[in-house]
């Protein structure tokens, strides 16, 4: 599903327990009379690459309301969208019906007036057991790596069976963390092999998560790693993780996994803080990570 895919992610590191603009534009022909980006939520618009050229980005703006971005060479088209009953998938489209966005799986095709322009298939499918959800990611290589998620016993707490036969040392991980919320396939390092991150949230109000990092080593193995921890020195006054209270959100962008998280004054309360958003910047190399830079 649509959602599913969504580059906006949680994370927070294990150091920490759980704790449980509208603007408006006239009508520009895209089939809607009103166009609204919401940047005051400030999630980076998805992009999804087409392999004829086209470019499709995407922010999600509500349950019932999908802005998109149709990029190509320098043209550009904007289109407000509504979902719409579909047989499978999730469909949206235009007022007018001419444009549609649908997605399947993980899978994007993009329509104009009955004519596929970009069809964008998923490195990372989604399915179901029924025990519980059930990853599957293909690298470029065509090596195949499968999570499978049992989330029976408790909802707060999932059981990981990580396996694959296509390597030349098979894989076979298992391991307890906190509820799933993304699953990403990405080549931090630049070494032509991918990463599976698996992105966890603790349940309760904090919302506390840790990241999980299963590296292709050329393809022979699979190395593990993670984010640093947040150290209790790190979050005191003029420290880099000043008025840290988890509530992350994470995103890959050129190449960098990007930490955002809400700063929280002395007073400021759980649901209000007032400090802005801060973002911390990390880097993969040699199979760890490190901390690039900070720009609050």
């Amino acid at each position: 599903m649509a959602k599913r895919i969504i580059a906006v992610l949680i994370l927070v590191l294990v150091t920490f327990s759980c704790t449980n603009n509208k603007k408006k534009s006239k009508d520009d022909g895209s089939g809607s009379s009103e166009l609204i980006n919401n940047s005051a939520s400030q999630q980076e618009l998805k992009s999804l690459t087409c392999g004829n050229g086209y470019t499709i980005r995407y922010r999600y703006i509500n349950a019932d309301s999908l802005y998109v971005e149709v990029l190509e060479g320098n043209k550009i088209e904007k289109h407000q969208m509504k979902p719409v009953p579909s047989g499978s998938g999730a469909k949206y489209q235009t007022d007018d019906g001419k444009f549609v966005f649908w997605s399947h799986h993980g899978d994007f095709t993009y329509y104009k007036n009955d004519e596929m322009i970009c069809l964008y298939v998923a490195p990372v499918k989604i399915g179901s057991t029924s025990s519980g959800p059930l990853y599957t990611a293909t690298y470029k290589s065509g090596k195949i790596l499968e999570v499978e998620v049992d989330n029976l016993e408790s909802a707060s707490t999932n059981k990981l069976n990580i396996t694959s036969d296509d390597f030349k040392e098979a894989i076979s991980i298992k391991m307890e963390t906190d509820p799933i919320t993304a699953v990403l396939l990405a080549d931090l390092d630049k070494n032509g092999y991918e990463e599976l991150y698996l992105i966890t949230s603790c349940v309760g109000s904090g919302g506390y998560g840790e990241v999980y990092a299963f590296i292709s080593d050329m393809d022979v193995k699979i190395i593990q790693s993670s984010i640093p921890k947040i150290l209790e020195d790190q979050t005191k006054r003029g420290a880099m993780f000043e008025g840290y209270m988890g509530h992350d959100t994470f995103y890959i962008k050129n190449s960098l996994l990007v930490r955002e998280f809400p700063v929280y004054k002395e007073k400021d309360s759980n649901a209000n803080p007032t400090g802005g958003i801060k973002k911390i910047f990390y880097t993969l190399e040699d199979n760890k990570f490190k901390i690039l830079s900070n720009d609050k």
